[in-house]
């Protein structure tokens, strides 16, 4: 028998976890938190990579400005987004803990 449900699965019984099946956001707001840290964690990827590419002369300089230029410019609104996403959040919970007049 087992124990997690998922664990049962073929794709685990493969070794393979589904992460897209076991982190699933609840709703619009938690979805939006999500693809926000996502995307963030992927430009921080693409600037490591870029990186590495400069280090090993496969990009000249020129192209790697460039690029790197584009990629913190998404990055800053990404984190722009999810900063007003995370205030929203606050708000909401703080509306929340407020005594309801009867």
């Amino acid at each position: 028998r087992c124990s997690p449900p998922l664990a049962c699965s073929p794709s685990f019984q493969d070794g393979e976890i589904p992460i897209n099946k076991i982190l699933v956001p609840q709703d619009e707001v938690s979805k939006q938190v999500f693809d926000c840290v996502s995307q963030d964690l992927a430009i921080q990827d693409i600037l490591f990579a870029l990186n590495e590419a400069l280090d090993n002369g496969a990009i000249d300089f020129q192209a790697f400005m460039k690029e790197v230029r584009k990629q913190a410019r998404d990055q800053f609104f990404v984190r722009a987004l999810l900063r007003k996403v995370k205030l929203h959040i606050a708000e909401q919970q703080r509306l929340q803990s407020l005594p309801q007049p009867r």
